[in-house]
């Protein structure tokens, strides 16, 4: 049970990260897909009103369909679409993955909430208090990549910046992809991950 409790809690760990990374990081994803303000607050309104409507006919699924599957197949699809949201290429595709993110991560709690009392009959509480101080961590990592760079002065961690396709030095840029006839790049780096190229406007 102890194991299951684990699985449980990394799960839910997952679950808080890829939740929330998006908000972490929205400065440097707006600036790099080129999105305003309202798409940027979109992304995170959509998610979280879509996740608190989708809760319901989640807990009706988890009452009807065996539960460790269902919670194993709702992890998947959101790691899945946590792939396609690192390769999106405007708002419309993360704001996509996101909405899939919310309906896939809505079956968690439901399975959680009434399989750990039941692993745990004699220390309820105890239990998913364990559980529960997952999403507080996995709120805490989101934000930690963001928080390491601004204490040592770095502003755009990701160096990612869009050029026009016909200033494109491929000596000195990687390409992460391209939109129109602009290219999304980055620097290129050496081992001591200190930029040796300048990024050319």
């Amino acid at each position: 049970n102890v194991w299951s409790l684990f699985a449980l809690s990394v799960c839910y760990l997952h679950h808080s990260v890829t939740g929330f990374v998006i908000p972490a990081i929205l400065p440097y994803v707006s600036r790099d897909l080129q999105l305003n303000d309202v798409q940027g607050g979109a992304l995170t309104l959509g998610y979280t009103l879509l996740y608190a409507i989708a809760l319901t006919p989640a807990g009706l699924l988890v009452d009807k369909l065996p539960r460790p599957q269902l919670l194993a197949v709702g992890s998947a699809s959101w790691s899945i679409l946590t792939q396609f949201a690192a390769k999106a290429h405007n708002f419309q595709e993360l704001l996509l993955c996101r909405v899939g993110f919310a309906c896939a991560q809505a079956v968690q709690n439901p399975i959680c909430f009434t399989l750990i009392p039941e692993l745990f009959p004699k220390n309820r509480a105890t239990a998913m208090a364990l559980y529960n101080s997952a999403i507080y961590l996995g709120r805490s990592l989101s934000f930690t990549v963001a928080l390491i760079c601004s204490q040592v002065g770095i502003q755009n961690p990701f160096q990612v910046q869009m050029v026009p396709m016909d200033s494109l030095d491929v000596s000195t840029m990687s390409i992460l992809y391209t939109t129109g006839d602009m290219v999304a790049v980055v620097p290129l780096y050496n081992y001591d991950f200190q930029i040796i190229y300048d990024i050319v406007d």
